[in-house]
């Protein structure tokens, strides 16, 4: 089912608001604090993020720009207190996709949120960053043009990472976000996989794409590109400042 993260002080709405969304048939996290929420944000990947604009520090302002800061897509529907226009129009431009004043009617919440979700699904139907391209809707992905020939469960894990291209990511997130049964699953197999996707890259020029954190995790890198000859065609070589994550 379509995840929403809920973020809201005041407890009593949250609760509202998380029991009439699972009534539409969504999954629901919440939280009450900035720092709660950026701790989900880190770990998981959500179809829509609801947001109180009057949160305590961090802000609903400064919860908006660290969000989209570290490359955050999810959309983004700020709950406001009042219909000042002046805080509508800063929250639009710090990243918000929507907005709405308080108090809340639970039914139109709904329907903002399931508009939110499907425009999103029809504006990440590629994903583009830096050389590399991935089509969820074809499953196919390639990165300086070259077809990456992938495991459902490394196009999964690639497509994952793609999503969070500022982000490290560690083989906790990572297994709990790509693999749909982790109880089965250990953060040894993370890392086999991640070496394996690594491998392909480097197939056509890119390993390094994913860039290894020593001591933390997996990140995107799309800077930082050398030019390579491999198969005999100029590729871009990542090379990576860190040694391999184990």
């Amino acid at each position: 089912m379509p995840k929403v993260l809920v973020v809201d002080q005041d407890e009593s709405l949250l609760i509202q608001i998380c029991s009439w969304l699972e009534s539409q048939h969504l999954t629901v996290e919440t939280a009450s604090t900035g720092a709660a929420c950026q701790k989900l944000l880190a770990k998981h990947l959500f179809d829509v993020v609801v947001l109180d604009w009057h949160l305590a520090a961090p802000t609903g302002l400064e919860m908006i720009k660290w969000f989209r800061s570290r490359g955050g897509r999810s959309p983004l529907l700020v709950l406001m207190g009042s219909d000042d226009i002046e805080d509508k129009v800063a929250a639009f431009a710090a990243g918000a996709d929507d907005c709405l004043s308080k108090p809340l009617a639970l039914r139109e919440l709904a329907v903002r949120v399931n508009a939110l979700r499907r425009r999103s699904m029809t504006s990440y139907s590629r994903i583009v960053e830096g050389p590399l391209t991935i089509d969820p809707t074809m499953h196919t992905a390639s990165i300086s043009g070259h077809m990456l020939s992938l495991t459902a469960t490394e196009f999964a894990l690639l497509e994952y990472i793609a999503l969070h291209p500022n982000n490290v990511l560690s083989p906790t997130v990572l297994l709990n976000n790509v693999w749909k049964d982790s109880m089965d699953t250990s953060c040894d197999t993370v890392r086999a996989y991640v070496k394996r996707l690594r491998q392909k890259l480097e197939a056509v020029g890119y390993r390094n794409l994913i860039e290894n954190v020593h001591g933390v995790g997996y990140r995107l890198n799309t800077t930082a590109a050398e030019t390579a000859q491999v198969a005999g065609f100029p590729v871009g070589s990542l090379v990576s400042a860190f040694a391999p994550y184990q």
